[in-house]
């Protein structure tokens, strides 16, 4: 809590100063480059969304889909975050840490998530990816559409751009 407060306090120094360091005045339209012409706000986090290794089967505990972090700062899990998973369009399911690694620690039916990182607190890092499976529960017996939100634990804001893949 105190990082992400330091941050954003961070953030909004600097954003004073935004344009104060740049000694080119030309206010030539040809001249953006970096300037994000959709007029959005650009992302903190970002993430990358793959489907899992093995196929999807008629069982009701399989891997679906892997998260990759590949923008940040380091995230604790599970407090920091909170992921949500919606399948063909149905309603969204707020899956369960498990400390296990593969659902055997979370009470189904529910979908589970899951990092490799021994150490404490557990830590996502850039690079790193979370593994997002079923526990007691078929979601997918057969090619299905995915739709995963990675939100911050306290204020439940969407952390990043809401990802789609198919779990196949």
């Amino acid at each position: 809590m105190r990082l992400q407060s330091f941050m954003i306090f961070l953030m909004m120094l600097t954003m004073g100063l935004a344009g104060c360091l740049d000694g080119d005045s030309n206010t030539d339209s040809d001249s953006n480059e970096n300037d994000d012409v959709s007029g959005e706000p650009i992302a903190i986090y970002g993430f990358k969304i793959d489907d899992a290794t093995d196929p999807v089967t008629s069982n009701d505990n399989d891997q679906l889909v892997f998260v990759t972090y590949n923008q940040g700062h380091d995230i604790e899990i599970p407090s920091q975050i909170q992921v949500e998973l919606t399948v063909d369009g149905h309603s969204m399911e707020v899956c369960q840490y498990s400390s296990q690694g593969d659902g055997s620690d979370v009470d189904g039916p529910k979908c589970y998530y899951s990092i490799f990182d021994n150490s404490e607190p557990v830590l996502w890092s850039v690079g790193e990816a979370i593994t997002i499976g079923e526990v007691e529960m078929n979601y997918c017996e057969s090619p299905c559409n995915l739709q995963v939100e990675i939100r911050d634990g306290e204020s439940e804001s969407l952390m990043g751009e809401t990802l789609n893949a198919t779990a196949e």
